[in-house]
């Protein structure tokens, strides 16, 4: 799920920010097989912002194709870059409503402690990823993702429907 403001910068490419979660604590993806109320609520919990923060919208979506995906090499560091886990997610909002069944998480493979420039090493590995997802041609415009079915929630997303307050 490309959001805007963040995953694209100025001239609407991709943000290597947007990507290197891979190696950090996992990129958030979900299945083909997921459902259009599935997707809406990974959507909107990535749509809420900060009281006066700027509104996020979605732009569109990256298809990607997990056995592409965990073929993704970087010989010099890691070998294999990526692998693939099937996960359930909560609601990040409100742990309470029903789970996330069809969310999946692209992890990219890590480097022993003690390896030198770890952190270059990993980051140029996760390039090969960050190349990967910039091809244009797995974009989807998220007026054509089903059909525009998640063009609401950006127009809800305008008018202020998703808007926090942290506690405290």
């Amino acid at each position: 799920m490309i959001i805007l403001p963040g995953d694209l910068d100025d001239l609407e490419r991709l943000t290597f920010e947007s990507v290197k979660a891979a190696y950090k604590n996992g990129l958030s993806v979900f299945r083909e097989c997921a459902s259009d109320e599935d997707i809406r609520f990974l959507a909107e919990d990535r749509l809420y912002v900060k009281k006066g923060a700027k509104a996020r919208t979605i732009h569109g979506f990256i298809q990607l194709s997990t056995s592409e995906v965990r073929q993704l090499e970087h010989l010099e560091t890691v070998g294999r870059i990526c692998c693939v886990y099937d996960q359930t997610v909560k609601r990040k909002f409100d742990p309470d409503l029903t789970h996330v069944p069809s969310h999946a998480a692209i992890f990219q493979r890590s480097l022993p402690a003690e390896t030198e420039n770890k952190k270059n090493k990993l980051q140029k590995a996760c390039e090969v990823l960050f190349h990967y997802m910039k091809e244009k041609s797995r974009w989807i415009d998220v007026g054509s993702f089903r059909d525009g079915l998640f063009v609401d929630l950006n127009e809800a997303s305008l008018a202020g429907k998703y808007i926090y307050e942290p506690p405290g």
